[in-house]
């Protein structure tokens, strides 16, 4: 038995984001003048590979591996071309790319039926052929970053970003992870970028190695909506902002596509009828969506407190002065500010 392979069989391999709409590389990127298809995908020789399979206790047995590997192989040509140009491409690394493409080689076993004994066959054949590939990445992808290197403009072009996010939209109760993918807007070949998330929480992204924010790989979602001044003087909740650096590539700077509650409120009795002296008022809010009461702050004027929402309180107005604008803010930063009527004359 080989230790090394029993270690790269035995090695947990990465959780990888679910798969989103759109392709993470699509089929129609450009190929790079730096990418050699024929340098990747260099694994265990055929002859070892019932071998290392009884590693892990599985009996894939030499002669399904000599009749199926020819198909194989060149069904994962096309993976393997793109790996080679994720190789030559712009602040990559060979783990990267090869995380990268996992699932769709993985896809490659769909030829045979769910269950099936070929499926499962299927299954440890390109886990085994991958591993392998794992470890001979570094010298084709120093090969590929070298040329990248020599043949790069005197005087470097700044590339710009397509993006996008999955989920396309959730809400702050969401209990899970995003991801956002990037790609280069030219060649459309995956970019490695970093993920600058503007909130105070503190993000770990327990896919990525260094544990920072990444795209291609799960975010989770467990910050906070934020305040920003709002036109008319209040403040709205909005979700933070999230930055895209990469070297080389024009900084994307965007807001996580979370849908934000939004509150209703309105008046008993409404302010047509308020009149000079004591008034009891009940400022009535409710989520527009759930409809279920929500717990917020009912303000006069600038930051004078006035009682609760779903309360009744007493408001005193004196005749001949100007009745206070009254508004309603979030105790849970959770709604953007309301107002329920405006200043009077």
């Amino acid at each position: 038995m080989r230790p090394l392979l029993a270690i790269l069989i035995l090695t947990a391999l990465p959780i990888l984001a679910e798969a989103p709409v759109r392709e993470p590389f699509p089929a129609d990127y450009k190929p790079s003048p730096c990418a050699d298809p024929s340098k990747v995908c260099q694994s265990f020789n055929q002859s070892q590979f019932a071998e290392i399979a009884a590693i892990r206790g599985f009996d894939i047995g030499q002669e399904w591996v000599d009749a199926h590997w020819k198909e194989l192989t060149e069904a994962i040509r096309p993976i393997c071309a793109k790996v080679a140009n994720c190789f030559a491409a712009p602040n990559s690394e060979f783990t990267f790319c090869n995380d990268l493409l996992r699932e769709e080689i993985y896809k490659v076993c769909d030829r045979y039926p769910a269950d099936s004994t070929d499926r499962t066959k299927c299954d440890f054949f390109i886990r085994i052929y991958w591993a392998g590939h794992d470890r001979h990445s570094k010298e084709p992808w120093s090969e590929a970053q070298a040329c990248l290197t020599a043949q790069a403009p005197a005087i470097p072009v700044e590339r710009t970003l397509d993006h996008w996010v999955v989920p396309a939209s959730f809400g702050p109760d969401y209990k899970g992870s995003f991801v956002i993918y990037a790609i280069d807007s030219e060649t459309r070949v995956p970019v490695r970028a970093r993920l600058h998330l503007e909130t105070k929480e503190r993000i770990f992204a327990q896919d990525s190695a260094d544990g920072l924010p990444t795209t291609f790989l799960r975010v989770p979602w467990n910050v906070k909506l934020q305040r920003v001044a709002a036109a008319n003087g209040h403040q709205d909740v909005v979700p933070p902002l999230v930055r895209i650096e990469a070297p080389g590539y024009k900084t994307v700077t965007l807001r996580l596509p979370v849908e934000v509650p939004r509150m209703i409120v309105e008046a008993t009795p409404p302010p047509a009828k308020w009149k000079p002296g004591k008034n009891t008022i009940t400022i009535l809010a409710r989520d527009a969506s759930t409809g279920e009461p929500v717990d917020a702050r009912v303000m006069s004027g600038g930051y004078t407190i006035l009682g609760n929402t779903n309360q009744p309180f007493e408001l005193e107005l004196v005749r001949g002065q100007k009745r206070p604008e009254i508004w309603v803010t979030s105790l849970y930063d959770r709604y953007s500010d309301a107002v329920v009527a405006p200043a009077g004359k």
